[in-house]
């Protein structure tokens, strides 16, 4: 499997996987997925960016704009 890494000094990787994502969001055709643990990336959630986030013990839950809102009670 050939999966490219991306790094930008002086950059930290969430700065990068943000950015990547709003700009693939922004084309409109493509659907994103972030997958992280970290919360903090619920604010990069919209309809074609979605969140991987693994579930202690074993698999992971699918966040979208709808779950984000949801999960922290957001209104």
């Amino acid at each position: 499997m050939r999966i490219p890494v991306l790094e930008i000094q002086g950059y930290e990787a969430d700065d990068v996987i943000g950015t990547l994502a709003k700009k693939a969001g922004e084309m409109g055709n493509i659907d994103t997925f972030m997958i992280t643990p970290d919360k903090d990336y619920g604010q990069l959630v919209e309809e074609n960016i979605r969140m991987y986030r693994p579930r202690f013990g074993g698999g992971y839950e699918i966040m979208g704009p709808k779950e984000v809102m949801e999960k922290y009670d957001i209104s």
